[in-house]
């Protein structure tokens, strides 16, 4: 994905250089989590977080719904 910084050209090479190899450690460290259509990108431990509560949510309503067809039976 490429982005146009246009104020980064008024700068110095030196602090351009600086500020781009910043954010490239920052957003290799970063996974993207999409909410409501808006992308935020969040450090990889929370991001394996939020993707284990989320596997966990599922497996739990899977198994109440599998209790509850029982007790409808």
């Amino acid at each position: 994905m490429a982005v146009n910084i246009d104020f980064l050209s008024h700068l110095p090479v030196e602090l351009q250089e600086d500020i781009l190899r910043t954010l490239s450690k920052r957003i290799d460290k970063s996974s993207p989590l999409e909410i409501n259509d808006i992308v935020y990108f969040v450090e990889e431990p929370v991001a394996s977080l939020i993707e284990k509560l989320t596997k966990d949510c599922i497996k739990y309503k899977k198994q109440v719904e599998k209790i509850r067809g029982i007790e409808k039976n």
